[in-house]
Order: C-alpha cells, then structure tokens, then sequence
C-alpha cells in the first residue's frame, strides 16, 4: 500500500509555507487535506485552519483569509486567540482598518468572545 501523509505532516507543511511566504504552496496542501477528508475522514482542525490563515496574512489575500476563517466556524471549528490575531494580521498587512476595527471588537470583546 501507499503511505499517505497524516493531517500532522500537511499541517507542517502549510505552516511552513505560510513561513516562506508561498502562499500557492499552503493552498496546494489545503486542497490536500480537502481531497483526502472524504477517503482518510482526517478533516482541517484548528492548527490548519490556522496555518492557512497566517498563510494568506502573508501572502497579503485578506479576502481568502477571511473566507477561510468563515469556513472554520462552519466546520464548527472553534478559532483559538493565536487564530484571531493572524486574522487581524491579515486585515492589519492589507490595509483593511475598517475590517481590523470590526474583527477585533467581534473577536476580542463581545460578549461572545
């Protein structure tokens, strides 16, 4: 049989690429683990949503960033405080103040926080 990577290994590999700036390549492994969820029932968990937030923070895609960050929630994945703050970093390295502004009183001090 053929080895298959585990969700740590493509979580490792999002991060670094995050790291490096490479944005296509977090995205290639994303799909990874989106393609393979169905066969292996190995699903995105927080660390990867996470990597690829932080990816898409670097390389400067705040829209992708944040319809990442919705499909989390979805997924009923629950965003962490390092999530929240690559997130804000996202919308900080874009230039988007109003979304900054937004984001930050909706994660940081709603009630629902």
């Amino acid at each position: 049989p053929k080895l298959q990577p585990d969700l740590r290994v493509f979580n490792s590999c999002i991060a670094l690429a995050a790291r490096a700036g490479d944005l296509k390549a977090a995205e290639r492994m994303f799909h990874m683990v989106e393609e393979t969820t169905a066969r292996t029932g190995q699903k995105p968990d927080l660390y990867t949503y996470t990597s690829m937030i932080n990816a898409c923070a670097e390389g400067n895609d705040v829209e992708r960033a944040e319809r990442i960050y919705a499909s989390m929630k979805e997924c009923g994945v629950t965003p962490n405080s390092r999530t929240k703050n690559v997130l804000l970093k996202a919308f900080a390295r874009g230039g988007n103040t109003k979304k900054l502004k937004q984001y930050y009183t909706e994660l940081f001090l709603s009630p629902n926080a």
